[in-house]
């Protein structure tokens, strides 16, 4: 993959999830921001991770309340 984001592997690790909803799931839980491919696989900036204050941020927009969290 690249420098710039965190393999399906780390997700992996970084989760304990093997699937791509528990790893969503769990990213949300863990305030991790991320955002979800074509694929439907989260993707993780390694930045993120680093406290890198380059971090992209997550855009902000509509969500159903079901998938908020705050």
């Amino acid at each position: 993959m690249s420098d710039t984001f965190l393999t399906r592997q780390e997700v992996k690790e970084l989760t304990g999830a093997h699937s791509r909803q528990r790893q969503i799931d769990t990213l949300r839980l863990q305030r991790v921001p991320f955002f979800v491919n074509a694929a439907g696989w989260p993707v993780v900036t390694r930045a993120v991770l680093s406290g890198d204050r380059a971090a992209p941020q997550q855009a902000t927009g509509w969500a159903p309340r079901v998938l908020r969290t705050a």
